[in-house]
């Protein structure tokens, strides 16, 4: 009998041992497949089209042309514990060629800018989204004009802060989730560069004249908007994006008003990525790793 109990003891050991073992590795494979990644939301796009340039400083005459301009694009959330607040990212590089009315003379344009955002959820349901927010933005850009020989070069430069919005509509065409977006910005107030006409970079930089160079701006002095409007078309290894864009700036200083109006249209894909860093973040189970 007592033989009996032993080995009735020791199988009951084996049995709870074995049901904490299946238990851990069940709990261990649940806690991985359920812990929220924070990925990040790519969009990569090329944008072509029409502009329209007033830049006293080189010429009185307004210069049409072609813009051509790549924009990168990339959001995520702030906390996976909290889905309302979104950070936004994103820079472009614009080149641009234009001509007078009588074609007599060309300007071109080199263009850039660096933003980081951020975005609240204020409403979103299955097919909807809004989004409102703002960002922090630096702008530079260099205007050449080879006719000008007293001064041939101008550089736009203003950095600040703006206003934006975004509206997601999600709906099925052709079997297929498709996503459309509208965003829209604008400038509220910051700091902008604009000399004074007739002076040359040699006095306002060599010389340390730059007392009439650098204006406070905002809606009374530096109205303008951003927006575009894009639809995502998932294929089947890739989201191929497609939409326009306008840009609208308008600003004056020193007596002088400066203009840039340019329409586009966009192409682009878009996609997701996860950023593994450390040790602790590469305990994910369902990831393959090379290394």
């Amino acid at each position: 009998m007592a033989d009996f109990l032993i080995i009735m003891r020791n199988k009951t050991l084996i049995f709870f041992c074995y049901l904490l073992f299946f238990g851990l590795v069940i709990t261990a494979q649940t806690n991985d497949s359920t812990v929220n990644y924070l990925p990040t939301s790519v969009r990569e796009r090329i944008a072509l089209g029409f502009v329209n340039i007033n830049d006293p400083y080189l010429s009185p005459l307004e210069y049409s042309g072609l813009i051509l301009g790549a924009e990168y694009f990339a959001q995520k959330y702030i906390s996976a514990k909290n889905h309302s607040l979104i950070s936004e990212y994103k820079y472009n590089l614009e080149i641009a060629t234009a001509s007078n009315n009588s074609n007599s003379a060309s300007m071109q344009m080199f263009d850039g800018a660096l933003a980081w955002g951020l975005f609240k959820n204020i409403y979103r349901n299955d097919n909807f989204q809004f989004l409102a927010g703002g960002n922090i933005d630096t702008k530079l850009g260099i205007k050449y004009l080879a006719r000008n020989v007293n001064n041939p070069v101008n550089i736009d430069f203003a950095t600040g802060v703006n206003l934006a919005a975004a509206l997601n509509y999600r709906l099925s065409l052709f079997n297929k989730s498709t996503l459309l977006q509208f965003k829209i910005d604008f400038p509220l107030a910051g700091v902008m560069f604009v000399p004074q006409q007739g002076a040359s970079y040699y006095e306002m930089f060599s010389l340390g004249n730059t007392s009439n160079c650098f204006h406070f701006s905002a809606p009374y002095n530096r109205l303008g908007f951003d927006y575009s409007f894009t639809v995502d078309i998932p294929l089947s290894r890739s989201t191929l994006l497609i939409g326009i864009e306008n840009n609208f700036l308008k600003y004056k200083a020193n007596g002088s008003v400066y203009s840039r109006i340019s329409n586009a249209v966009l192409v682009g894909w878009k996609y997701d990525f996860y950023v593994f860093k450390g040790k602790k973040e590469r305990n994910a189970k369902n990831f393959m790793f090379v290394e």
